[in-house]
């Protein structure tokens, strides 16, 4: 193997959420009153945004712990109901060799993979998972979370790649002083995505016999 982990983005890389992501957050701004689009969220949906910056556009940053639990309450029980995997990420993993140390360095709560395990047994193929629990003060494109990750496996960040379909992975890749990949998906994958990117694929399974 090239490298000594590979460490995953989760959202939008290995399992289809955003969508979800998108149908709590327009019922949360139903539920605040203010009425948002398709497009409206897209053009919102930074994984680095701040939420109380985000209600703020609709002035309703008086409101962030109400409309958070809103939020979150929606989101988890969706996501226990509709997360799909994408179909080229989980035929990713299952086709690495059984000794690769594999990790998650994600921007969602740990309560959101947790729900998302109850559909697709994501616990079980990583040998370590950060969340934003871990890191929530220091987002992508800071690296603390994959220099975090790195040092849970005992593994040094220019050995490891990290695979995400945003900028801010890559950003965080590079900051951290590792390769990124990016994996370029439909709609929510930024047109600058690929600057800092040291490779760049349309699906996961063009890097089966090249990671």
């Amino acid at each position: 193997m090239k490298h000594q982990a590979i460490i995953f983005d989760l959202d939008g890389t290995l399992v289809d959420t955003v969508p979800i992501y998108e149908k709590a957050m327009i019922y949360m701004f139903s539920r605040g009153g203010a009425e948002i689009s398709h497009e409206d969220f897209r053009k919102l949906y930074v994984p680095s945004s701040n939420l109380n910056d985000i209600l703020a556009k609709y002035n309703l940053e008086d409101r962030e712990d109400e409309l958070r639990n809103i939020r979150d309450d929606f989101y988890i029980d969706l996501l226990r109901k509709e997360t799909k995997w994408f179909p080229d990420g989980k035929k990713f993993l299952e086709a690495l060799p059984k000794d690769t140390t594999k990790a998650i360095a994600t921007g969602s709560w740990m309560k959101y993979v947790d729900a998302i395990h109850e559909r697709c047994l994501i616990h079980d193929y990583f040998d370590t998972i950060v969340a934003c629990d871990d890191f929530s003060r220091c987002s992508k494109p800071n690296p603390f979370c994959l220099t975090l990750t790195c040092e849970r496996l005992g593994v040094d960040p220019k050995d490891c790649v990290y695979i995400g379909d945003q900028k801010v992975d890559m950003d965080a890749a590079k900051n951290a002083g590792m390769q990124g990949y990016l994996v370029k998906r439909p709609v929510f994958t930024p047109e600058d995505s690929e600057e800092n990117a040291d490779k760049v694929v349309d699906s996961l399974e063009e890097l089966i016999l090249n990671i």
